[in-house]
């Protein structure tokens, strides 16, 4: 027999989310870029340890129940990042669509401002958890003097949070941002320089998911199923029907691109020959457009941050004439997470959370490089701190490590109930995942 080394650089990964739960799908419909991808088949060995007079242990053995794992890590891709927190969550894609307001002038005045003479235009924008929605009709007017105003008044948008005013000196080249306001509906341009900026050309829906706690005769709390695809080097795929996804932990860190690790349990896998692999092209979202907001504040003191969402899955066994268990059950999810951080001395917040037991709330947002407005945001909004451990160097900074769990609350719960997180992604697709 010749042996040939195959380049393990030519694996490949696909998902497919199940309509039937265990029904496997002919061919992914989504491609993961992955690192050191891992499939294994556990078997459970059945040891004929009798006694028969010897001194030995083992005579004999037989395989049990058969489940298959399936491990990797990824980076943080905008097309495939929201069906892995559908998979570990549960919850349904609840959509948001962050639509165009109708803008319009106002009272304009030659006081209250320093609007300098000239002609304005302005378009406005709603925002929701970080994203931003197309921009508004344009809107004009000509001031006089040097310390005019312009009152701009807009419709709300369902769902919206807040507003964005932007203000140019060129029809459709409103590349100011002037303010950010709350859930308002006007706003008094007085000249202020603002930052450069300009709204998003792009529709934007708001995707949101929290823990499913739907239990009822056709509900038990379970997340949908999902088929892996896990291309084999030799023109097969080995195919996992079944799969529940137990383990996905975020990791974002300084200068390093963000990362997720997951862990599937599923069926039995079977080889079928190769689907055609199709890569995504999407690019990952890099470290610098992360940010870490801790009590409604952003906070700029953290190197890294991470989540580790959990579910305790197990085979479920049964005699059913085979080696396949009945399923694989996703047990309660629990979702904990670590924060480093600089060390600000005895006023240092994490520390203060830890020994006053504060419970703030925790959100983390990264965008995609280039694209204006359309985060992924990790949001728990009751955090208990297990830990703030400060630690002195004798060649650099001081920092604090500290380990957090996130408690179930009714803020981040999208069914009425609880949720310890809320994930979101802000994107152009406006058909549930």
């Amino acid at each position: 027999m010749t042996i040939t080394p195959r380049p393990g650089s030519q694996q490949w990964l696909g998902l497919a989310k199940e309509t039937t739960y265990g029904t496997a799908v002919a061919a992914p419909t989504m491609w993961i870029p992955v690192d050191t991808p891992k499939w294994e088949a556990k078997v459970t060995p059945l040891v004929d340890q009798a006694l028969r007079g010897n001194m030995g242990t083992d005579y004999g053995q037989t395989q049990g129940m058969r489940h298959d794992e399936l491990t990797y890590k990824t980076m943080i891709y905008a097309d495939t990042v929201f069906p892995h927190l559908l998979a570990i969550l549960g919850g349904t894609d609840t959509i948001t669509a962050l639509t165009a307001s109708t803008l319009s002038l106002g009272t304009t005045s030659t006081s209250g401002g320093t609007l300098a003479a000239g002609t304005y235009y302005w378009k406005v924008t709603a925002t929701a958890s970080g994203g931003e929605g197309i921009g508004s009709n344009e809107v004009t007017a000509t001031t006089t003097g040097t310390t005019s105003s312009q009152i701009l008044n807009w419709t709300t948008v369902t769902g919206a949070s807040g507003y964005k005013i932007y203000r140019g000196t060129a029809a459709g080249a409103e590349n100011v941002l002037v303010a950010t306001v709350a859930s308002v509906n006007t706003y008094t341009d007085t000249g202020t320089a603002g930052t450069a900026g300009a709204p998003p050309i792009a529709a934007s829906y708001v995707h949101a998911v929290s823990l499913n706690n739907q239990s009822d005769a056709t509900h038990t709390g379970q997340p949908n199923s999902y088929t892996g695809f896990l291309y084999q080097l030799d023109g097969k795929v080995v195919q996992i029907p079944g799969m529940m996804l137990g383990d996905l932990k975020f990791t974002f860190k300084a200068d390093t691109l963000p990362t997720i690790d997951a862990s599937w349990m599923g069926l039995p896998g079977v080889f079928i020959n190769a689907p055609t692999n199709t890569p995504s092209t999407v690019p990952p979202m890099p470290p610098f457009t992360a940010a870490i907001t801790v009590a409604g504040v952003l906070a700029t003191q953290y190197s890294d941050c991470s989540f580790d969402i959990k579910r305790n899955n197990s085979a479920v066994p049964v005699l059913n004439g085979s080696q396949s268990p009945l399923a694989i059950f996703a047990g309660p999810l629990s979702v904990t997470g670590s924060l480093n951080a600089i060390y600000q001395g005895t006023s240092d917040a994490d520390l203060t959370n830890l020994l006053t037991n504060t419970q703030p709330v925790l959100s983390v947002s990264v965008n995609q490089q280039n694209v204006v407005g359309q985060p992924l945001t990790l949001q728990a909004s009751k955090i208990t701190y297990d830990s703030a451990a400060p630690a002195g160097s004798n060649n650099s900074f001081a920092t604090i490590a500290s380990n957090f769990k996130a408690l179930m609350n009714s803020t981040d719960a999208l069914d009425g109930q609880r949720s310890p997180l809320q994930a979101k992604i802000v994107n152009a697709q406006s058909t549930s995942y």
